[in-house]
C-alpha cells in the first residue's frame, strides 16, 4: 500500500486515494503538479535529487519543504535492508513477442556468456530509458564488461546466467527466478554483486543531506 502527503505550511496532510495499491496507480490519480519519486538512504535521511527538484518549483521555501519531508520521513527510518528483505518484494516483467523488456517500475539486464567471456544485456528499444539503468551501462563499460542491447527471450531463460532490475527508487535489486525458472544458480551473481556496490558508491558521491 502506497501512503502520500501533501506538505503544507504548518502541517502534513495525508490524502487519500480510491486505488493505492501502486506508486503507478497512485501516480494517475495526482492533480497537476511538480512531482518527483526518490529513494531514501542511509535511514531515510538522504536522496539523489532533491536540490534540482526544489529548483523547479514555483515560490518554494526549500527549507521549510526539507523539514516537513524530514517530519514525514522520521516514523520510517530503521533499517532499510532489513525491511525489503522482510517483505516479499517482486516485480512484473513486460513481455512483448516473447522478449522481456523491463519491469513495470524498472529496467530489466541479464548477464549471458560466451565462452568464458560474460556479457551485460538489456532492451534498447520500447522501454523507459531510466537513470539508473544510464549509470548502470557506464558502470559495466568502465570494468571491462561488454554491453549489448538485446532483450531475453522466455523461451531462453537459460541463457541468462544473472538477471537484476533497476530502478532510481530501488537501485540494483537481484532477480534470481522468473516465474518458475531459476536464474542461472539461483542466488546473486558476481556481476549484479559488481554494479550493486558500483550503484551505492554512486549514490554516496550523488546523494544529498534532507536537512
Amino acid at each position: 500500500m502506497i501512503r502520500t502527503w501533501k506538505i503544507a505550511k504548518t502541517r502534513l496532510n495525508e490524502i487519500r486515494f480510491d486505488d493505492n495499491s501502486s506508486l503507478d496507480a497512485v501516480t494517475r490519480q495526482l492533480p497537476d503538479g511538480w512531482y518527483s519519486t526518490f529513494r531514501t538512504f542511509n535511514s531515510c535521511t538522504r536522496v539523489i535529487g532533491l536540490s534540482a527538484h526544489l529548483r523547479r518549483l514555483p515560490n518554494a521555501d526549500a527549507s521549510l519543504l526539507r523539514a516537513r519531508l524530514t517530519q514525514a520521513l522520521q516514523p520510517f527510518r530503521g533499517d532499510e535492508r532489513e525491511r525489503l528483505t522482510r517483505e516479499n518484494i517482486f516485480e512484473a516483467l513486460l513481455v512483448k513477442n516473447g522478449k522481456i523488456l523491463e519491469g513495470l517500475t524498472s529496467n530489466f539486464f541479464w548477464i549471458g556468456q560466451i565462452g568464458n567471456l560474460p556479457y551485460l544485456a538489456t532492451a534498447q528499444r520500447g522501454i523507459l530509458l531510466g537513470v539508473t539503468r544510464t549509470m548502470i551501462i557506464r558502470a559495466a563499460r568502465g570494468r571491462g564488461l561488454e554491453v549489448r542491447f538485446s532483450p531475453l527471450r522466455l523461451d531462453q531463460l537459460s541463457l541468462a546466467k544473472e538477471a537484476f532490475i533497476t530502478s532510481s527508487s530501488r537501485g540494483v535489486v537481484p532477480v534470481v527466478q522468473i516465474d518458475d525458472a531459476q536464474v542461472g544458480q539461483g542466488m546473486v551473481g558476481v556481476w549484479t554483486k559488481r554494479l550493486s556496490l558500483a550503484y551505492a558508491a554512486y549514490v554516496e558521491e550523488r546523494s544529498e543531506s534532507i536537512v
